[in-house]
C-alpha cells in the first residue's frame, strides 16, 4: 500500500459525545482508500474507542495512534472556581507505546474521578507524573499556547510552552497549526511560527476532524443542537465556523 506524506492527526469519531461524527469502521475505510499507511483519534477527554480504533485499523493493515484531545485545567484539576480570565483547555495527547498507552488510561481516570467539573480534567501535576510514553500537541484554538495569542497574553503563551517544553521534552511536544479559514487561525499562523523558532519546536499541520465529508457538516451541526438542547434555527447557539472540519 502507497503511504503519503500527510496523515490526519486530529480526529474526533462518534466516542466524542454529540460532537464528532465520524465512525470508526467508515474512518478506517477512507484512511485506507486515500492511501495513508497511519491514522489517528483524538476524541475529547476519553478512550472509549481505543480498543475497536486499533482492532479495526491492525485488521486494515493501518498503524493506529491512539491519542486524546484532553481538557486540561489553568490550576489545578480539583479547582471549580478558576481566576477570572481563565478557563479549561485542550492539549492533543498521543500513546507512543504501551507505557504511554497505560498512562493515557492513568491521565484519562483521574480527570473523572479526581478533575471532573463540566468535563474531565487534567492538569500540570498528573502530565508531570505520567507522560512517560506520550507525545504531545498544543491542540486547537483552545489549546492554551493559542488561547494565550489570540487574547494577546503573549507572555502567558510562552510560559505555558515552557511548561509543556519542561513536561514533554523538545523531542516530544509539537506545535499544531491548523487553517479553517478562521481569522483566528490565520493571525495566529506568524505566532507560532515564531515561537518555533524560538523554542525549537517543530509545527504539524492538522484538521480537527469531526467528519468524513464537507457535506456531512450539516448532520453534524443537528448533532451540536441535540448536544446544547438548541434549535437549528437558533441565531445564538454555538456553531462550527464553516464545513472545513472534514478529512
Amino acid at each position: 500500500m502507497k503511504k503519503r506524506g500527510f496523515s490526519h492527526l486530529h480526529i474526533h469519531t462518534e466516542y466524542s459525545i454529540l460532537d464528532g461524527l465520524i465512525r470508526i469502521e467508515e474512518l478506517v475505510k477512507w484512511t485506507k482508500e486515500n492511501g495513508s499507511g497511519y491514522v489517528a483519534i483524538t476524541d475529547h477527554g476519553n478512550l472509549y474507542g481505543a480498543v475497536q480504533f486499533y482492532q479495526e485499523a491492525k485488521e486494515a493493515g493501518l498503524k493506529p495512534l491512539i491519542g486524546i484531545e484532553a481538557y486540561i485545567s489553568p490550576t489545578h484539576r480539583t479547582d471549580k472556581n478558576l481566576p477570572k480570565g481563565e478557563s479549561n483547555n485542550h492539549i492533543v495527547l498521543f500513546a507512543a507505546d504501551s507505557v504511554g498507552y497505560k498512562n493515557l488510561m492513568k491521565l484519562t481516570t483521574q480527570s473523572f474521578t479526581e478533575g471532573f467539573h463540566y468535563k474531565p480534567r487534567i492538569d500540570l501535576e498528573l502530565l508531570h507524573a505520567y507522560n512517560e510514553g506520550i507525545i504531545a500537541t498544543s491542540a486547537c484554538l483552545r489549546g492554551r499556547v493559542n488561547n494565550m495569542i489570540t487574547k494577546g497574553r503573549m507572555e502567558d503563551a510562552r510560559k505555558t510552552l515552557k511548561e509543556y517544553v519542561e513536561v514533554f521534552g523538545k523531542d516530544r511536544f509539537f506545535l499544531e497549526y491548523m487553517n479553517h479559514g478562521i481569522p483566528e487561525q490565520i493571525m495566529l499562523r506568524p505566532h507560532i511560527e515564531k515561537l518555533s523558532d524560538e523554542f525549537s519546536i517543530p509545527i504539524i499541520a492538522t484538521n480537527d476532524a469531526h467528519y468524513i465529508r464537507s457535506s456531512d457538516s450539516k448532520y453534524q451541526d443537528v448533532m451540536m443542537c441535540v448536544q446544547m438542547n438548541k434549535k437549528i434555527s437558533d441565531p445564538d447557539r454555538l456553531k462550527f465556523y464553516n464545513d472545513q472540519f472534514y478529512l
